[in-house]
């Protein structure tokens, strides 16, 4: 099961290396990364265009890396030729990313950023909890040296899996011995059994039958077309919520595929949707974190959504806005998501 496990998560990532299927969270992976990667007081430069940027830089100033934030603002993406000028007036050793900001719905594209460390001794590490099955991975392509996502997200399944991708330059560094304190997430350990298609401490069992089920369903259908299914879902939402009156959070040409983030409209708090859509339909979308709290809401779409889902979604707010006192065109939700799926 390992084995099949391994075999069909290699072209999600675009690698040829053994994926890891660690028992955690995708916090768990992140962590793991960066432990492998680090020696004490060595620097890391950390893109932050959302919530889970601060979290990877969290995560490093815990173990006593030296982090240097390179903020962009919320809602935009990074900035590739900004990194290329950091990196040119300092030696860092990771250069860390949120490939999809799921706090803000806004994606990074990493092949420049790949591209500009490739000869460099500098790490990309990237965080794709959030859109490692739903959003394009070529690691090996890309100069990607550290994928880390988990399977609670567009992989379909229950939380309790991390997933971890290690390319040949990291594993170098990974090697050396004046790495950060290790043990459970030592991938040198992981690696050695990997290679007998074993994890190195207690598996996630039930979850891995279940990941390699989600698996074969994505092989199935096929990478690509798994891949433009979010991006044709997404699109309907966006266009069904913009016919309700919620226009779209984040900078146009690097919207998520697998969640999109909704501005509220002035006068309403976001909470008070997110709450009314539960009450009334059980249905569950999600507020935001921070500086956007109240201000914008998100919806998933990701993993195993169909058209349905979307019309369904849109039905409920809807209702939902009509109660809350917004003047909302009926059905106006439900006919610009069907023209977008229709074309």
């Amino acid at each position: 099961m390992y084995a099949r496990c391994e075999e069909l998560m290699r072209p999600i990532l675009g690698t040829t290396e053994h994926p890891f299927f660690l028992a955690c969270s995708g916090t768990g992976a992140m962590e793991a990364s960066l432990v492998n990667i680090l020696a004490p007081g060595e620097s890391m430069l950390c893109a932050i265009h959302g919530h889970f940027g601060e979290r990877f830089a969290a995560i490093a100033k815990t173990f006593g890396a030296q982090v240097d934030m390179l903020e962009f603002p919320w809602g935009t993406t990074v900035d590739a030729s900004v990194i290329e000028k950091r990196v040119s007036e300092k030696n860092y050793r990771a250069v860390v990313v949120t490939h999809n900001e799921s706090s803000t719905g806004v994606i990074a594209n990493l092949a420049p950023i790949g591209a500009i460390l490739r000869n460099r001794p500098t790490l990309l590490v990237v965080d794709s909890v959030s859109g490692l099955g739903g959003l394009e991975m070529r690691q090996d392509e890309w100069g990607v040296d550290i994928v880390a996502s988990a399977s609670q997200k567009c992989l379909m399944c229950p939380p309790g899996i991390g997933v971890v991708s290690v390319s040949q330059k990291a594993w170098r560094i990974v090697e050396r011995e004046d790495r950060l304190p290790r043990y459970y997430w030592d991938f040198r350990k992981t690696l050695a059994s990997a290679e007998k298609s074993e994890t190195a401490f207690t598996a996630p069992v039930s979850l891995m039958a279940g990941l390699k089920v989600a698996l074969e369903m994505i092989h199935e259908e096929g990478i690509p077309k798994v891949l433009a299914r979010h991006l044709r879902l997404s699109a309907a939402l966006r266009a069904g919520c913009a016919a309700l009156g919620l226009a779209g959070y984040g900078v146009a040409g690097a919207l998520s595929p697998t969640v999109v983030a909704l501005q509220v409209p002035e006068g309403m708090n976001g909470a008070d949707i997110v709450k009314r859509l539960y009450e009334k339909y059980r249905t569950v979308i999600a507020g935001s974190r921070n500086k956007l709290s109240g201000k914008v809401i998100r919806i998933g779409t990701m993993g195993y959504l169909s058209e349905e889902d979307i019309l369904t979604d849109l039905r409920h707010m809807e209702d939902v806005l009509s109660d809350l006192g917004m003047s909302v065109a009926p059905g106006a939700g439900v006919a610009a998501a069907t023209a977008v799926l229709r074309n």
